[in-house]
C-alpha cells in the first residue's frame, strides 16, 4: 500500500498530516474516509454499491 502525504489547515498555524492512498486510475482517498475494501461481484454488495450510489456517499473507483 503506497501513502503520499499532504498537508491540510483545519485551524489557524495548525497542521494536520493526511495520509492519501492510491486506490488505482491515478485516484487518491484520504485514508481517514475508506470505510471498507470489498470485491463488487456478490448480491449483497452490489445492493450496498447502489444504496450508496443513490444516497451520494459512494466513492466507486472499481474501473477507474
Amino acid at each position: 500500500m503506497n501513502f503520499r502525504l499532504c498537508f491540510t489547515e483545519k485551524q489557524p498555524r495548525r497542521l494536520e498530516l493526511m495520509k492519501l492512498i492510491n486506490v488505482g486510475f491515478g485516484n487518491m482517498v484520504s485514508a481517514n474516509k475508506i470505510v471498507a475494501i470489498v470485491s463488487p461481484e456478490s448480491a449483497p454488495i452490489k445492493r450496498i454499491i447502489q444504496e450508496g450510489r443513490e444516497r451520494g456517499v459512494l466513492i466507486d473507483a472499481t474501473y477507474g
